[in-house]
């Protein structure tokens, strides 16, 4: 575990309230990966830190992460209602985007969606 924290910016400005989803990927000849994944929710100024889903601790897993960013919401009431309000391109909602989060951890996991 580290701490993990960065900003997102659409477009050269910053991205509120969007949902960063790191998702540890298991290393190459691993039997089974054992971390859950982190996340968290850009601010008014696309600021985020990342916390652990299970247990809810701050930051993530040390290693290489496969990255999604979506800004959808979705009525939690509704499953047959689709999310409404993403504005985010579908290669940054995929999971196609990694990020490699150091042993020390790191303040700068930035990432400025064109």
């Amino acid at each position: 575990m580290a701490p993990v924290s960065g900003r997102v910016t659409l477009a050269g400005r910053p991205l509120a309230d969007a949902v960063v989803t790191f998702q540890p990927v298991r290393a190459q000849g691993a039997e089974t990966l054992n971390m859950t994944g982190s996340v968290g929710k850009t601010d008014a100024d696309g600021r985020f830190d990342l916390r652990l889903i299970e247990p809810d601790k701050p930051g993530a897993a040390v290693g290489q992460h496969r990255v999604s960013i979506s800004t959808a919401s979705s009525d939690a009431t509704n499953d047959a209602q689709l999310p409404t309000g993403e504005r985010v391109p579908p290669a940054w909602r995929d999971g196609s985007q990694t990020f490699e989060v150091p042993p020390g951890g790191t303040a700068a996991a930035n990432f400025d969606i064109p």
